[in-house]
């Protein structure tokens, strides 16, 4: 059976102890997260946390493993992989493994990453894994956004200079994945060229800011512009809006080709929208 316990930046297997192990390993003793854990051949490892203690061996034992498995797995992000054969790595006890992201990640969901790559490679190695944007690189050099080790048996301890089994990742400093906007359909107005046209008309359109950057990474759009009184998303086709308008909810978003508008920030009054979409329509040439 096997005893885990999770730390930032780090994650630690303890297997369980016999009398034949002894002493090398039945008196581990080592201090995890300000927590002393004394594993000793008389039954299961006895915790002196600060907190609560963890669940004990008989409770951990009842528990489904694949359960556990799919929590690591649903904790992390969408990411692929590029790594040798798993015949290649087991042959040589280890090796490299390439992650790509589409976004920017914090460290905790790097650390989630590295918890299911040590599913995914089960076998005892040393592993060296470099986390990368799938933007912003070339064919030569990596737009790298962290860089983490894996270490599972003596040899991969050795490799990666652990001295136990587990995984530890390090962030690079200031390292962002570059936002890639898609281009608009030829012809078809931008966010901001339906704000202007809404000024023109007489309507309000008051602070008006660009969001971009911020906002069209994750919505596919190609220009967002918020105002004080409504919201105007530009999409590269009318497919990318109107699948827009069905993942964030009719109720609050106005599509009419390209261009969604949005009234939820700015709880747009209802006699408002008639005269933005309205307006919307004109300016699209009479398109609805």
């Amino acid at each position: 059976m096997t005893d885990q316990r999770t730390t930032p930046g780090r994650r630690f297997r303890f297997p369980a102890c016999t009398v034949r192990d002894m002493p090398t390993r039945c008196m581990l003793l080592v201090a995890v997260a300000g927590m002393l854990v004394v594993a000793g051949c008389s039954g299961s490892p006895t915790v002196t946390p600060s907190a609560a203690p963890s669940l004990s061996s008989t409770t951990r034992a009842t528990q489904t493993p694949d359960l556990e498995e799919q929590r690591i797995r649903d904790e992390a992000p969408a990411f692929e992989v590029f790594a040798s054969s798993s015949d290649y790595l087991r042959q040589n006890m280890g090796g490299a493994i390439r992650v790509e992201v589409d976004r920017t990640l914090t460290e905790v969901e790097a650390n989630s990453i590295m918890n299911v790559l040590m599913l995914d490679y089960p076998d005892p190695g040393g592993y060296f894994v470099s986390i990368n944007c799938s933007t912003g690189g070339t064919d030569k050099v990596d737009h790298r956004l962290a860089n983490g080790k894996i270490a599972l048996g003596r040899t991969g301890q050795a490799k990666v200079g652990f001295v136990m089994d587990g995984q530890m990742v390090e962030m690079v400093k200031g390292a962002t994945c570059p936002v890639v906007i898609p281009v608009s359909s030829a012809g078809a107005p931008t966010a901001q060229q339906v704000v202007d046209g809404f000024a023109s008309a007489g309507l309000p359109v008051t602070n008006a800011r660009d969001n971009t950057g911020s906002n069209c990474s994750t919505r596919g759009c190609t220009q967002m512009v918020t105002t004080d009184d409504v919201t105007v998303l530009s999409f590269p086709n009318d497919a990318a809006a109107t699948a827009d308008v069905k993942t964030y909810g009719l109720a609050n978003l106005h599509q009419s080709g390209t261009i969604v508008l949005s009234y939820a920030a700015a709880r747009t009054p209802a006699k408002a929208r008639l005269h933005y979409e309205a307006t919307l329509v004109t300016l699209q040439g009479g398109r609805g």
